[in-house]
């Protein structure tokens, strides 16, 4: 059946108009989801912004690590970091954490490793996070790690 096919059928069975009415009424639901994201996150990234890194979100900085065209240098963020480890302790929501917690992954991450454990910690008590987000700041913690810290990453999350 061709996606011609499909509207035509759900058409004939008065089912295509509700179909939109689901997708327009999800999009609009993921929209609202976004701006609020992002006028949460708008204090996180003023102040990176005043540093001069030209970000929209915490998110960029760790997506900005490997960059897709190897003819344009990445500029390290080393500056960024105790902004965003203030900014941690702040209650965002998980969505805007997770990207401090990855844009801490970076090499010169390491000095948060500490508030990283308290952030894995906290996490720890369901009624704070679900098992996913502790699992993601398990990983960005063995990440931000160096020798000196496997063995503390290892006793705090177990042996996997």
């Amino acid at each position: 059946m061709t996606l011609a096919e499909h509207d035509a059928y759900l058409k004939a069975t008065g089912q295509y108009d509700a179909m939109v009415a689901r997708r327009e009424a999800e999009e609009a639901r993921r929209d609202a989801f976004a701006k609020a994201i992002f006028a949460t996150e708008a204090p996180l990234v003023a102040d990176l912004r005043g540093l001069g890194f030209d970000v929209e979100s915490a998110w960029d900085l760790f997506n900005r690590k490997e960059p897709c065209r190897k003819d344009v240098p990445i500029p390290p963020y080393p500056e960024a970091v105790p902004i965003l480890v203030e900014h941690l302790s702040r209650g965002y929501p998980f969505d805007i954490r997770e990207g401090v917690v990855r844009a801490l992954t970076a090499p010169w991450g390491y000095v948060a490793f500490d508030r990283l454990v308290e952030e894995f910690r906290r996490t720890a008590d369901p009624q704070v996070a679900a098992e996913e987000q502790r699992k993601s700041i398990e990983l960005v913690m063995a990440g931000a790690g160096d020798f000196y810290t496997w063995e503390e990453v290892e006793q705090i999350v177990g042996h996997r």
